[in-house]
């Protein structure tokens, strides 16, 4: 028994914290790939209708969105580690947070995939290759 209380938990090494760095990197890299070798032609009829007029409201709705959500993460930090002190107390803020930036990331997921693959990689065009 007393042997047992002795054993130190064991840390993983550092490489285990650069796995998500390189996941990270083969995505990018996979998605950059595909998005290199995509038509860039647009097509005349969109897939699906949304209320937005058109692709670019879309993406500034989408980003407006996430910029509050990204606002929302700083207060609803700042009451989990209570640096603001506003009711009520418990759980609710954790997974609030949580969620908020979830829904905060996936909105940003149509803006990110429209700059990749439609605006793409123009040589001609240095202000649409910054955007992309």
């Amino acid at each position: 028994m007393q042997n047992a209380m002795n054993i130190k938990p064991s840390h993983p090494s550092r490489a285990w914290l650069l796995l998500p760095l390189l996941v990270f990197a083969l995505v990018a890299l996979t998605v950059g790939i595909v998005a290199h070798q995509t038509v860039r032609s647009p097509y005349t009829v969109p897939f699906f209708h949304l209320f937005f007029s058109d692709t670019l409201h879309m993406k500034v709705w989408l980003v407006t969105a996430a910029l509050v959500l990204g606002f929302f993460q700083l207060l609803t930090a700042s009451r989990i580690y209570e640096l603001l002190r506003f009711p009520p107390k418990g759980r609710l803020y954790n997974i609030v947070h949580r969620w908020s930036g979830r829904v905060a990331i996936a909105l940003t997921v149509p803006v990110a995939y429209h700059c990749i693959s439609m605006c793409g990689e123009t040589p001609g065009k240095h202000r649409v290759f910054r955007n992309g």
